[in-house]
């Protein structure tokens, strides 16, 4: 036997059993034909409760890093030339100095202009830009997370259209934002720590902010 459910077909074997409801939902025992109405009802419900959150999500992702370009990840290390040479024995390499973008004003810990001097080489892998940063000893935030945590991957790196409404969003709703960089009077890339499971983010906009 066979019945509509809010534009739904619930299907009933002759011995009363439910085979398919919905399509995708199965229960097999005897049961009559109220049971299998509640049944039907409660999973059009859900099912509609479900689509309505996955689409209020996407609304809310909409112009954030869901639409990011993932381009860079950025390794920690107390010993640049012993980390860069094993790397290109392994094949991984050249490494190269970093070039600043175009228009960079200046770096910015926890709000002071950084002072450090610490050491950085770049080279391609895949699509991706893997950095490798020595710090100095002076205050900066490769130095707090080698002190802290010890050598490893200290952030990945996104580019987004939009960096300060990336921070101004994620700072909304409790991450950290220890670091960021200038350019052209805006900010061009920033650190965002999202206070779970040692996550940190560096966003970028560098062609964005150039044009500008």
């Amino acid at each position: 036997m066979s019945f509509a459910v809010n534009r739904r077909t619930v299907t009933i074997s002759k011995n009363d059993k439910i085979l398919t409801c919905f399509g995708k939902y199965k229960i097999r025992g005897n049961i009559c034909q109220r049971t299998a109405l509640a049944y039907a009802d409660m999973w059009y419900k859900r099912d509609n409760k479900e689509n309505s959150g996955r689409e209020k999500m996407k609304k809310d992702l909409s112009n954030t890093l869901i639409s990011g370009i993932c381009w860079d990840m950025a390794v920690v290390v107390r010993d640049l030339e012993s980390t860069v040479k094993r790397l290109e024995e392994l094949s991984i390499g050249l490494f190269v100095v970093p070039e600043a973008p175009e228009g960079a004003e200046g770096l910015f810990y926890n709000g002071e202009p950084l002072e450090s001097e610490y050491k950085a080489l770049v080279t391609r892998l895949g699509n991706m830009q893997i950095e490798i940063i020595q710090p100095d000893d002076k205050p900066n935030p490769w130095k707090e997370f080698l002190d802290t945590r010890g050598e490893g991957i200290h952030h990945i790196g996104f580019q987004v259209d939009d960096v300060e409404g990336e921070v101004s969003r994620l700072a909304g709703r409790g991450a950290e934002v220890p670091f960021i960089g200038k350019i052209n009077g805006k900010t061009g890339a920033a650190y965002v720590d999202l206070n779970i499971a040692n996550i940190v983010l560096e966003l970028t906009s560098f062609n964005d902010v150039a044009e500008q």
